[in-house]
């Protein structure tokens, strides 16, 4: 057996596989080791790595599937299998073990095991989308030790990012990702790198993601079908619930709503909240009032994530241009919105008409942590939330004739 520098398979870093050749019966094949090497990496008179450590790595690999072929051949098995069966085995029991011996120091195994102890769900897809990510820029990133993924190795997964179309702002909540698992690693002595001393995580000002009274207004009287009606009425409804998150507003039950109130625990901070149901939303949950759960559309579907992408696919189309046989023809006025725009519209408006910005925090259910002690003595006012909510909805029916 020796090894395969397969140069006809460039990826898109420049770098090219490494195979194990094996041969049996006059016949050979060429598994996948799992490593990739740059080209100037690789001694090919020699069939080596340039590299010390990672030849010495590759002398090791070799030597184990030796190793284990001899054990195959001392207990007969060798003889009745194919070359394909022996490929198997060797990739199985060899190329795969000696991967991950050393992966508890991998940057991989780390965000795995962070990922699977988060108790939000919110948080373990946004971790589990940057593991993805990573996995699509980099096809060693499962095996790819601590201390490789230093200064260079973060700019070059950031370009990258910007070359696929990746806002600098989303490219950031990767980053963020990326430190918080190296924080834990470092905590937990499994790495002394920190490429992050260097490196800073780039952000750039959010861009609009609320609307104007005009442009809630403007929202409103948007002609539409009745099919795009319920998105309208359902992006209003979490206006008038203080800007309620898609999450908790449509997983919500029947029996949350009582006494004029919606008492649930928000699924992003596990905390309780209760908010008063003024007309203008009690109307809209009237009018799409669930079975099982408080509105209709959970009842028809299973996943709440297709739900959810539906819900702001078919927001941003209100208002969008249409011509001949209903092609889409040009963007509408809203192409932008989502969900998230009812809570900071919610809270763009109150401050517009004066409501003070910690009775803002609290009607959000932002925790105060200058207040954290106090407020195990005195329990928040929600009178003033509810006062609150009711002057912005006021604000909202001013001049609209309701």
């Amino acid at each position: 057996m020796n090894y395969y520098f397969d140069t006809r398979s460039v990826g898109k870093d420049g770098r090219c596989p490494l195979r194990l050749r094996v041969r049996k019966d006059g016949k050979s094949a060429m598994p996948l080791t799992g490593i990739r090497i740059y080209p100037d990496k690789w001694d090919e008179k020699n069939n080596r790595a340039k590299d010390v450590r990672l030849n010495q790595r590759l002398r090791d690999m070799l030597d184990n599937a030796e190793d284990y072929v001899i054990k195959l051949k001392a207990s007969g098995k060798y003889v009745t299998m194919s070359l394909n069966e022996l490929v198997s085995e060797i990739s199985k029991k060899v190329l795969s073990i000696e991967i991950r011996l050393n992966q508890k120091e991998t940057l991989c195994w780390y965000m795995e095991q962070y990922r699977d102890r988060q108790l939000k769900r919110g948080t373990r897809e946004v971790y589990d989308r940057t593991l993805k990510v990573l996995k699509e820029f980099d096809n060693e990133f499962t095996f790819r030790p601590f201390k490789e993924i230093d200064y260079g190795y973060l700019t070059r997964f950031e370009t990258w990012c910007l070359k696929k179309g990746m806002k600098v702002n989303s490219i950031s909540i990767l980053m963020r990702n990326i430190r918080s698992v190296f924080n834990e690693a470092r905590r937990a002595g499994a790495t002394s790198s920190y490429p992050f001393s260097i490196y800073k995580i780039k952000q750039e000002e959010t861009r609009k993601r609320s609307l104007s009274l005009a442009d809630l207004h403007q929202f409103m009287a948007c002609p539409v079908t009745p099919d795009q009606q319920k998105y309208k009425d359902y992006f209003l409804l979490m206006v008038y619930l203080i800007g309620i998150n898609t999450t908790d507003l449509f997983q919500a039950r029947p029996e949350d709503l009582h006494d004029g109130r919606l008492e649930y625990k928000r699924d992003k901070t596990g905390k309780i909240y209760s908010v008063k149901v003024e007309p203008e939303a009690q109307a809209i949950i009237d009018k799409y009032r669930g079975k099982r759960w408080l509105l209709e559309p959970m009842d028809s579907h299973g996943d709440f994530l297709s739900w959810r992408v539906q819900l702001n696919k078919r927001l941003k189309a209100i208002g969008q241009i249409t011509g001949k046989r209903g092609k889409v023809e040009g963007k509408g006025p809203f192409s932008e919105i989502s969900t998230y725009w009812a809570r900071h519209t919610w809270a763009t408006l109150a401050y517009q008409i004066g409501i003070p910005v910690d009775i803002i925090g609290q009607a959000l259910g932002h925790s105060d942590r200058s207040h954290a002690v106090t407020f195990t003595y005195i329990k928040p006012d929600t009178k003033k939330v509810d006062e609150a909510n009711r002057r912005v909805i006021d604000f909202i029916n001013n001049g609209w004739g309701v």
